[in-house]
């Protein structure tokens, strides 16, 4: 048996958020959160979370403006092909369906009236009630 006269390492505090939540660990061991990691992080964090957030909006409007400069440059380099138009004018306009369709679901979303209804069983009971009453 090998000893040694060094101490033992003490455990690292846990690092928190602004929010006051554990912060996710890196792969080194250092907490970060999702929200420090920028653009990635957030589209990242966008597939676990309902409704859209900024960074999902910007890679879909990023990916449907290169397909649609990779399909002009082929259209030009086809002569202008009625078959690359078509698939042109087609992510066009599903590009701005996509466009639509964010737009109406981050109105639906922020309406107070559609936020779900208050859950009975949690809610606390009045303070007027005796624990007989109960």
């Amino acid at each position: 048996m090998v000893t040694t006269n060094s101490p033992s390492p003490s455990p690292e505090p846990i690092e928190k958020r602004e929010d006051g939540a554990p912060a996710a660990p890196d792969a080194a061991g250092a907490g970060i959160s999702l929200d420090d990691l920028g653009f990635l992080g957030l589209l990242a964090k966008s597939i676990w979370e309902p409704g859209v957030n900024s960074a999902l909006v910007i890679a879909m409007n990023i990916s449907f403006f290169l397909l649609i400069l990779c399909l002009t440059f082929t259209a030009y380099v086809s002569n202008w092909n009625k078959h690359v138009l078509f698939l042109l004018f087609t992510s066009f306009l599903l590009w701005m369906a996509m466009v639509w369709f964010v737009m109406e679901i981050t109105r639906v979303q922020n309406n107070p009236e559609n936020a779900p209804p208050a859950d009975p069983l949690l809610a606390a009971p009045a303070a007027d009630e005796t624990r007989k009453d109960r």
